[in-house]
């Protein structure tokens, strides 16, 4: 993979959320809320999730503790907050991935992982997987109460 492939990606991912967050927004804040049998029960708690996951990353890519203790920390208990902090972190990971070079990719990290265990990596894999098999679930799920789904599976422009 090469620094494009990321900053493509990084786009896709800003593109994506606020397709996301938008469709959630038409939810009523109880539908939001619901236990979905989702990966971290609501939609709420899915998006809170995948949150923790790109801090968790992103502090391991730039050396610094996120703060991060458990995959399933419920950092925002409402979609303005939980959007607003999302919209920050994807200028962050803009901004880092425009400033990726070739070799970064290759740097391994050594950290902890959330159950204290030493583990080494090339960080910027970890950052694809949780966004791709998370995000369109939260699609899946909330289609039942949405009027129209909005897909983010398709290409975007």
């Amino acid at each position: 993979m090469t620094p494009e492939h990321f900053q493509t990606f990084a786009r896709y991912n800003a593109w994506a959320n606020d397709r996301l967050y938008a469709a959630c927004a038409q939810l009523p804040d109880a539908d939001f809320q619901a236990s979905r049998q989702a990966f971290f029960g609501s939609i709420l708690g899915t998006l809170n999730h995948i949150l923790v996951s790109d801090r968790a990353w992103l502090g391991r890519i730039e050396g610094v503790p996120s703060g991060i203790t458990r995959l399933d920390e419920t950092l925002f208990e409402n979609l303005a907050d939980l959007k607003q902090a999302r919209v920050a972190e994807d200028k962050r990971i803009l901004s880092l991935a425009s400033t990726l070079e070739t070799e970064a990719l290759d740097r391994v990290v050594v950290y902890r992982t959330m159950a204290g265990v030493e583990s080494r990596t090339h960080p910027w894999s970890g950052c694809c997987p949780t966004c791709s098999i998370t995000r369109p679930t939260i699609a899946d799920r909330s289609t039942p109460c949405c009027r129209r789904p909005r897909s983010i599976r398709r290409r975007w422009t």
